[in-house]
């Protein structure tokens, strides 16, 4: 019963022998001497229980210094070294998928990062109120009016100029991003909908100024998107010359149509596109960004990191001649097992936002994270086992 254990174990010390001397890996000659042991006693028929304890011992520790080459990997035939490339196929199929991993994530890091541009700009216009301001610059001409005369007429009064010049000019600026917003939003929100990017690809001539056909920009007035700022689109209100009236004799809603007319026809003068009865509103763009970026950030982008992190772990690997190759289930498992990971870590990593309209989003560090822990997976987990071993003593007591 001992002789046939031993046999296969002086098979075994064989291989790990003769790889060992060629990678230069063993630390001593304790398992050469005990397999030459082996070896003697095998030829003169006088195996023990005791070489056969022996030798397993050495045979453990060679086994560990030759890690992460295994004994299993010997046994199929693989050598150091080996000039066959009966898997070349399967090695450039590997560097094809993982130069289109590459690429993809690229283009997602690319897409949240313009996304959160894009969120920030979106929030700070929702509450820029452009018609209210507006509606302000005009209230204060029509307050000042008797001034505002007298300064056109002699020149006189330059405070007033100062402060409706700077007044204008803020709602210039503002008028100018609420236009150049429309085809930027559409095609970030474009984006992140990867359904209808798709779609787009198999659907030609969209529009160009909304190529997503965001219903909310569609609505937007003909001045905001299609065409570039300053050229004469924004909408034109034609004056309506009446008979002088007498104010006192209007009912309430009669003098409200009159204000809101003339505040349209100011708009127009000034060559701004905020009406009145129309304030812009992007509540709902907030919430399409919002919600593709917590799916790219919370999920999408790192498990492309993670996964990048497990590719650029198996390249390191294939480059070495020393080691063999993993099997298609090694590369398949780690590369899943390294976007779990890098999942797992956003979900502890997000920071909370310091106000509900700034949104919980996964900064880009945490993806450089996600990527060391696809690239060390295994770290990564014994820390989790180790964590739950931690809570289970804890909750234990």
């Amino acid at each position: 019963m001992v002789k046939p254990i031993l046999e296969q174990l002086v098979a075994d010390a064989n291989l790990v022998a003769n790889v060992g001397v060629r990678l230069g890996k063993l630390q001593g000659t304790d398992l050469l001497d005990t397999l030459g042991a082996a070896t003697k006693a095998l030829e003169s028929d006088t195996a023990s229980p005791e070489i056969v304890t022996q030798l397993q011992t050495s045979l453990n520790n060679a086994i560990k210094e030759l890690a992460p080459i295994t004994l299993y990997e010997l046994r199929s035939g693989w050598t150091p070294f080996d000039t066959r490339h009966h898997q070349q196929v399967g090695t450039w199929l590997f560097g094809l998928f993982a130069l289109v991993l590459i690429a993809a994530t690229a283009y997602t890091t690319q897409v949240y990062d313009r996304s959160r541009s894009l969120y920030d700009t979106t929030v700070e216009l929702q509450n820029a109120r452009g018609a209210e301001r507006a509606t302000k610059l005009f209230g204060m001409l029509k307050r000042n009016q008797k001034d505002v005369i007298e300064a056109l007429d002699s020149g006189k009064k330059d405070f007033l100029y100062e402060a409706f010049s700077t007044a204008l000019y803020d709602l210039q600026v503002m008028n100018l991003r609420f236009q150049n917003y429309a085809p930027v939003a559409s095609a970030v929100l474009l984006d992140l909908d990867i359904g209808a990017r798709l779609k787009g690809v198999f659907t030609p001539g969209s529009n160009a100024a909304n190529p997503g056909n965001i219903a909310q920009i569609a609505k937007l007035p003909p001045g905001y998107g299609p065409a570039p700022p300053g050229n004469g689109d924004v909408p034109k209100v034609v004056p309506v010359f009446v008979p002088e009236l007498d104010l006192s004799k209007l009912d309430a809603a009669s003098l409200l149509r009159l204000y809101i007319t003339d505040l349209q026809q100011f708009n127009s003068t000034i060559n701004v596109g905020f009406d009145p009865l129309s304030p812009n509103d992007y509540s709902y763009n907030i919430v399409l960004l919002h919600d593709g970026m917590r799916f790219l950030g919370s999920w999408l982008l790192p498990a492309l990191y993670g996964m990048l992190g497990a590719v650029i772990f198996h390249m390191r690997r294939l480059l070495d001649p020393s080691l063999p190759n993993p099997s298609l289930l090694r590369f398949t498992y780690r590369i899943a097992l390294g976007g779990f990971a890098g999942i797992i870590l956003v979900w502890f990593w997000t920071p909370s936002a310091p106000t509900h309209s700034a949104g919980e989003f996964a900064p880009l560090t945490s993806f450089g994270l996600a990527f060391l822990l696809g690239f060390s997976t295994d770290v990564f987990f014994q820390a989790l086992d180790r964590m739950v071993s931690n809570l289970s003593v804890a909750i234990a007591k």
